[in-house]
This record gives C-alpha cells, sequence and structure tokens, in this order.
C-alpha cells in the first residue's frame, strides 16, 4: 500500500470512538484512504459493528458520497441528522443528491413502508389525542409562540361538514353556513353515521320504555284509588313499600293527587 503523506491522508482512531476511543494524538495515526478503509474492515470482521461496516463501503467506493453520509449519520440519530444538515448548509449539490438518494430509497421500499406506517399509525394517533399528551403539545406551542393567534394556519376560518355528502370542507367565519351543513369536522363518516343511528334507535327505545311505564303506572293508580294498597299488593305480588309506590306515580301519572283519602289509607 502507498503509505505516503498526502493531502489526501485520513486520521484513523486506533481505539474506535465507539469502544471509548478518544481524539487524542495518542489515539490517532495517519493512514491513506486505502489503509483507511482496511483498518475499518478488519475491525467489522472482529467486531461486527455497523459503524466500520459503513464505513469501510464508504471509504473503498461501494457507495456513492451521498450513500455514504446517509447511513453514516441514519447510525447517530438525531445528533446524526443534524450534523449531516450542517455539513450540507453550504453543498447544495451534495445535498440534492442525497435528497434524490432517499427519494430512491422511498420508492425501492414504497410497499415496506407504507405497511410499517399502517401498523403504527394508530398507536401514534391513540397516544396524541390522549389529554395529557394534547395538553402538553399545546403548552409547547405556547412557549415558543407557534400557531398562536393570528399566527395559526386555520386563523380565521372553520370546519364545516355535510352528512350527505361525506364531506368536510374549511371555510372563512364570517361566510354563511348552507343548508345541510354543520360546524365540525368528520374523520370517519360510514362510523359517525352508525353511531347517529344507534344513538337514534336508544332515543327511540327509551320513549316507548316511557311510554310503556306510564300506562302501568296509570293502571296501577286506578286500582290503587279503587281498591287500595292491600290489593296492589297481595294480589298483584307488588314487593316494594307503599311509599315506593307513590313515588312512580308522582313520577308517571299525570292526574296523581297528593294525600288524596284512598282505600289504601283506611288501615288496609
Amino acid at each position: 500500500m502507498d503509505c505516503d503523506k498526502s493531502p489526501l491522508m485520513h486520521k484513523h482512531h486506533i481505539i474506535p470512538r465507539y469502544m471509548g476511543g478518544t481524539d487524542d494524538v495518542q489515539n490517532l495515526v495517519e493512514v491513506s484512504i486505502t489503509q483507511h478503509s482496511m483498518f475499518h474492515y478488519c475491525n467489522y470482521q472482529l467486531w461486527n459493528n455497523i459503524e466500520d461496516y459503513v464505513a469501510w463501503r464508504g471509504l473503498s467506493h461501494q457507495v456513492s458520497g451521498a450513500e455514504f453520509l446517509i447511513e453514516k449519520f441514519k447510525i447517530f440519530g438525531k445528533i446524526g441528522s443534524d450534523k449531516l444538515q450542517e455539513k450540507l448548509k453550504n453543498n447544495p449539490q451534495l445535498r440534492e443528491e442525497i435528497k434524490q438518494k432517499q427519494i430512491e430509497s422511498w420508492n425501492k421500499n414504497r410497499e415496506k413502508h407504507i405497511e410499517k406506517t399502517r401498523l403504527h399509525q394508530p398507536k401514534a394517533v391513540e397516544a396524541s389525542i390522549k389529554p395529557e399528551a394534547r395538553k402538553r403539545q399545546k403548552q409547547k406551542l405556547k412557549e415558543i409562540n407557534h400557531q398562536q393567534g393570528k399566527k395559526n394556519s386555520q386563523y380565521g376560518t372553520v370546519w364545516i361538514f355535510n352528512l350527505d355528502l361525506k364531506e368536510n370542507k374549511k371555510i372563512s367565519k364570517n361566510e354563511k353556513i348552507l343548508e345541510g351543513w354543520n360546524v365540525g369536522r368528520i374523520n370517519d363518516f360510514d362510523s359517525h353515521i352508525k353511531k347517529l343511528k344507534k344513538r337514534e334507535f336508544n332515543k327511540l327505545n327509551s320513549k316507548v320504555q316511557l311510554e310503556n311505564k306510564i300506562e302501568y303506572y296509570e293502571e296501577m293508580y286506578e286500582l290503587y284509588l279503587t281498591q287500595g294498597f292491600s290489593y296492589i299488593r297481595d294480589e298483584l305480588n307488588y314487593d316494594r313499600t307503599r311509599e315506593s309506590l307513590v313515588m312512580q306515580f308522582k313520577k308517571y301519572v299525570k292526574s296523581y293527587i297528593p294525600y288524596q283519602k284512598t282505600k289504601c289509607c283506611k288501615g288496609k
């Protein structure tokens, strides 16, 4: 290997940083690009570390400079992303090349990415709409003065929906709401309509039950007036107290007269 020093000489960490190595002079050695590549290849064979693998592929030109940077900074998560943005700030050509590589990668694995999104989206949405999450989000937006007042992208607008058309749209708050439209936004019209039908059914069912109760206690009240409570208790097997029955009369019988003297009050 050509070990002559040149402007292309690299500094290699004898003890890798991921193993605790520092940037001290004692831990650095000047090597050529080829030597640098082989050092990382040997480290990869010894320790099977992804950082050595990426470094070896990049230094040996198995991938383009853009692909090398993408892989390298992907390892370091947000820190790597920040470093990458800093590196690309004054290099629009490399920035465009990386952008194209990322688009190619997305298109190549498009179905896999979409399926992954489908699996995780419900959990993410569920977590984001929890009261504590919404509270933290609003507090943070207020702290950084983002989307506040007139800066809010929704300022001066309102969402409206039409159940028949199954459509949402945004209008100005000063705009008149047309017939058939209501204020609000529906994410799932089919589910919303199903809930409305169920609510209507329960309401109708409650109304029928109420009518039945009114009819039942009106008949019972007639017997109470003519036969007395003892008849209702003994002949109809009413298992509650007189006071309980009277409370039901007050609730369901319009013609009920409080403290009316009946046979029930004659010691029966």
